[in-house]
């Protein structure tokens, strides 16, 4: 009995902690309610099965890549402006955490990104708050930002007009999103 706690999430997290002095059943007071803290604010629990890694996340490129991409150069420019990030399946926690990073990292800095939700089945409420909070980081950051979303996973649109002030455009295809944020670049310019 030492006060040592380690929680071990495969593919997802690692914790440990110390901190004497032991409750009556051996645990350790301080760490053992933080524990909990931890498992409730990001939705996991001991029994939790982790998403295969990389499974969520199925295409991060830029519009000129799609096969719907145009052919006349001065429209190719505009797509080369705008990524692209597909997800597919269940999303929670550590799948948000990659959607987020993905989101990040497609596009030009300062240009347009579609998050294209259309094979995407469930969103924890854990990795809603997240992707509320990664979209609205975006356009905060000044980048244009589009989803599609035909089940409506993310909620009503004035969910994010609240935290922002701006719409996020929602489409029924990613080709629809992809030629939206394409003419409004295209408007700024």
């Amino acid at each position: 009995m030492s006060g040592g706690l380690i929680a071990v999430g495969p593919a997802r997290f690692g914790v440990a902690t110390y901190s004497p002095p032991l409750d009556a059943t051996g645990g350790s007071v301080r760490a053992t309610p933080r524990w909990r803290r931890c498992r409730s604010a990001t939705g996991s629990t001991s029994c939790s099965t982790p998403r295969l890694p990389g499974s969520t996340v199925t295409l991060v490129t830029t519009a000129d890549d799609l096969p719907s991409a145009p052919s006349a150069e001065h429209e190719r420019v505009l797509h080369e402006q705008v990524g692209v990030v597909v997800a597919q399946g269940s999303i929670d926690f550590t799948a948000a955490e990659r959607v987020l990073y993905a989101l990040d990292e497609s596009g030009p800095n300062g240009g347009s990104v579609v998050l294209d939700l259309h094979d995407v089945t469930a969103v924890d409420s854990v990795a809603l708050a997240m992707l509320h909070t990664g979209l609205a980081r975006l356009l905060s950051d000044g980048r244009r930002a589009a989803v599609v979303d035909p089940r409506g996973l993310l909620g009503p649109p004035d969910v994010l007009r609240e935290g922002t002030g701006q719409d996020l455009p929602r489409y029924a295809t990613r080709e629809d999103a992809v030629e939206g944020c394409a003419q409004a670049l295209a408007g700024e310019g």
